[in-house]
């Protein structure tokens, strides 16, 4: 979750210097996250489903920071409004979400 330049962060494993636990989310600037998740420490923090990796337009969902499918859902009737999703693939996001 991104929002004024900070993400969310989730910890993944004990940061030196940082008062945080395993499991545990908290708020970074843009730099020190990415720093840290190269590092392996964290991952972004997702309230959520996350996509799954054989979601219709998965690519086109993530460049635009759509992450999850409850994101994707509130896009309904406007899915071609992305880049990179058109008729074909709003036809699998329907067959998609008929099934669940």
């Amino acid at each position: 979750m991104k929002q004024n330049g900070r993400v969310a962060a989730t910890v993944l494993n004990e940061i030196p210097g940082k008062h945080v636990k395993k499991g545990n989310w908290f708020w970074l600037n843009e730099s020190e996250f990415n720093k840290l998740e190269k590092e392996g420490y964290v991952e972004e923090y997702h309230t959520g489903t996350p996509l799954p990796q054989d979601f219709p337009g998965r690519l086109a969902f993530v460049n635009a920071n759509i992450s999850t499918i409850e994101e994707v859902q509130k896009l309904a009737g406007n899915w071609q409004s992305v880049n990179g999703i058109g008729p074909e693939t709003e036809k699998d996001l329907e067959v998609f979400f008929a099934k669940t």
